[in-house]
């Protein structure tokens, strides 16, 4: 990529990987196929930081039909499955965070 390219986050991506992409792609940001990879990565993470949101809204356990069987929120596995997703992309990216102005939680 040559040094006109531009940078710039895609917009629906949360303020927080927006950041992040502001940091990691100008460094990293070598190819399509690697943008494409820290796009997908940072969407993982905001899919699982909405479903944390939701869970620690309406709690861990849910009671769908008002029944007597009680269930772990249907967004535990949610997030748990994005944040795994979001990992394999920084593992394939051979990202680490040592930074502590990066908020990946």
């Amino acid at each position: 990529m040559d040094k006109k390219t531009d940078f710039s986050p895609p917009s629906h991506l949360s303020e927080n990987s927006k950041k992040i992409w502001q940091t990691v792609v100008p460094a990293t940001g070598r190819s399509l196929s690697r943008l494409a990879l820290v796009q997908s990565g940072l969407e993982s993470l905001d899919r699982a930081n909405q479903a944390r949101a939701l869970i620690d809204a309406e709690g861990i356990i849910v009671n769908p039909e008002g029944g007597k069987m009680l269930h772990l929120h249907p967004a535990i596995r949610l997030e748990k499955e994005s944040r795994a997703a979001f990992e394999r992309a920084w593992k394939t990216l051979e990202l680490f965070w040592d930074r502590p102005d990066l908020n990946v939680e």
